[in-house]
């Protein structure tokens, strides 16, 4: 053995990267780390790259299949342009790679659901010149996270929804959760406005809603490959759209089952609480290829059998929460990086610094703009029926 090679990430976590706020296809994300080379007997490198490849599988087990996997991505870089000659000694040699900050998390490709499963590694390859030397390939698993950073205080969201001439409902549910939070509170203002459209009883439960679409076409594009856009193939090769509850299920039972009185939940709300179940519950995810969504689902049963019930869905969004305080680095020029709530992307790594939640706040959010962006335009209240008329745009409580 003549040369041993190893790569590392200036990361805070090894092998992990995280980026601060929701995707976006406007931000690249600039990777460094270094090669560092350790040279027993001098030897000539006519070849020395790291790549970034991400792969995605039809199967539960990674690199077990014997079918071509699909590139996400694929981005190289070359440590040396020509043969160089190490003599005996340790180099340490930077790089950096550019990262699209659409790119999706390692998280949801756990999920069973789905009839794919996507990974990514960092490839480094050691090609000596002699014909008589041995190639080192080096495959590393990188795992991606994507981190938000709540306000202290969150408002509900309310949607609310109504039938004209029969009834007019808001309900009121928290604006982000934690993947780590084990309760949703919820409240329902209810006002029939005749007597078939008096209310027996309230089911809620929390939906997480997963949809991925692929075609089976290898995308290529210079050094950098991604499924951004490609959903729109008339033929996918994988499609899969499944919903699941992740929390118990609660019904409400109007207190008066013989006049069922039209006063429930009309001056005071219809208070109640879910219980998540952790297991398979992931953040949020909204991008071309694959869509996570979350949202109580509320049903309105009335007194009335021949009344179509009214099931709404209220979304929510559901994230990890950044559980340290790091600070964002200011750019060369002085200005600060841009924060989530325009739609960007940050790149936290070991080169961030600890200070409190409120100056890394201040950081983001210069103009104190809200912390977690309003949901409306992007996942609006759903009915189940496409006769139901849209509810009211939401607001804020």
């Amino acid at each position: 053995m003549s040369f041993t090679v190893q790569t590392s990430l200036d990361t805070k976590v090894p092998n992990v990267i995280e980026l601060l706020g929701p995707a976006s296809a406007t931000v690249v994300h600039d990777i460094s780390g270094s090669l560092r080379l350790q040279v027993q007997k001098a030897v000539q490198l006519k070849q020395l790259s790291v790549t970034f490849v991400g792969e995605a599988f039809e199967s539960a087990t990674m690199r077990t299949v014997k079918s071509e996997p699909i590139t996400l991505h694929r981005i190289e870089v070359q440590a040396i342009k020509t043969a160089t000659l190490y003599q005996p000694g340790d180099y340490t040699i930077p790089f950096q790679i550019s990262i699209p900050g659409n790119i999706s998390t390692t998280d949801c490709s756990l999920l069973k659901a789905f009839s794919l499963i996507w990974g990514y590694e960092l490839i480094t390859v050691a090609v000596p010149s002699s014909l008589l030397g041995r190639r080192k390939t080096i495959r590393q698993p990188i795992t991606f996270k994507r981190l938000l950073v709540p306000q202290s205080d969150l408002s509900d969201a309310r949607y609310s929804a109504k039938r004209p001439n029969e009834i007019e409902c808001s309900m009121l549910v928290p604006k982000f959760m934690s993947t780590t939070d084990t309760k949703i509170s919820a409240r329902v203002f209810m006002h029939p406005l005749n007597s078939a459209s008096r209310v027996k009883s309230i089911v809620a439960m929390a939906i997480q809603q997963e949809k991925i679409q692929m075609t089976n076409n290898n995308i290529t594009e210079g050094v950098s490959a991604s499924v951004a856009g490609i959903v729109e193939d008339m033929n996918p090769m994988i499609s899969s759209d499944a919903a699941k509850t992740f929390s118990n299920t609660v019904t409400l039972t109007n207190p008066d089952q013989e006049e069922f009185s039209a006063a429930w939940g009309r001056e005071h709300p219809v208070e109640l609480d879910l219980d998540i179940l952790s297991n398979e519950l992931v953040a949020t995810e909204t991008l071309d290829w694959v869509k996570i969504t979350h949202g109580v689902r509320f049903t309105i049963e009335f007194a009335d059998s021949t009344v179509r019930n009214l099931v709404v869905m209220a979304p929510i969004q559901v994230g990890n929460v950044l559980d340290e305080p790091w600070s964002l680095q200011a750019e060369p020029d002085g200005s600060k990086p841009p924060g989530y709530g325009d739609e960007e992307s940050v790149l936290l790594d070991s080169n961030t610094s600890r200070v409190s939640r409120n100056e890394l706040h201040r950081a983001l959010y210069p103009e104190r703009v809200p912390l977690v962006p309003d949901l409306v335009d992007d996942m609006p209240p759903m009915y189940d029926y496409e006769d139901e008329k849209q509810p009211i745009p939401y607001s804020q409580c």
